[in-house]
This record gives C-alpha cells, structure tokens and sequence, in this order.
C-alpha cells in the first residue's frame, strides 16, 4: 500500500504548481514554516486537522480536495473522459488501434 502520508505530500505539491506558487509562497498563505511545507511535500510529516486546514486554505481549497489523489479524482473528469469515449465510437478496428497507439504514445511523453 502507497505511503498515505507520502501520497497527500504529493497532492499538496500537485495543487500548489497548479496554482503557480513556491513552497515559500504557499507557507506564507497558509501561516505555516516553508520548511514545514517542503517537509508535508515529501511526506515526512503526519499532519494534524489543524494543519491540513491551514494547507487547505493556503491552496484556496477544502481539506476534501487535499485527498482527491484516490480514484475518482480530479484528474479522472467523467465530462472528459465521456468526451474521449465519444470521438473514438465509430471508428473500425485499424481506426481503433491506430488511435491508441496515439494516446498511449501521448500519455507516455506526459509523464515523462
């Protein structure tokens, strides 16, 4: 089983280049040491309700969302994922594979 502490240090990080901001920069929003901050980002920390409030409003969003990394989060939109779905029905077999080989390709060169 993943880390939980090391997956939510993940998901802090995830939220805070969503928004553009330095560790620094998000400390200081959320009241809180940006040595702390780097600390919760690698997981080293285990973190109080307190201060998953203060990390949650320092990234103007709920404590809710700072556990979204399971599945059904933010990155799986059912809108978008529908919205895929859509423009591959239809398409034949060689269509099909061709369109994969496509995604997996894009997908791969996203993670890197």
């Amino acid at each position: 089983m993943k880390d939980i502490k090391k997956a939510f240090g993940l998901r802090v990080k995830e939220l805070r280049k969503k928004l553009g901001i330095s560790q620094e920069e998000a400390a200081d929003r959320a009241g809180l040491h940006f040595t702390y901050w780097g600390a919760v980002e690698r997981g080293e920390k285990n973190l109080t309700i307190e201060s998953m409030q203060k990390i949650a409003s320092g990234l103007g969003t709920t404590i809710r969302s700072l556990f979204k990394y399971e599945k059904g989060s933010e990155a799986e939109d059912p809108a978008i994922l529908s919205e895929i779905l859509g423009l591959l029905r239809g398409l034949n077999q060689k269509q099909l594979e061709l369109a994969r080989r496509v995604i997996k390709s894009a997908v791969a060169e996203m993670r890197k």
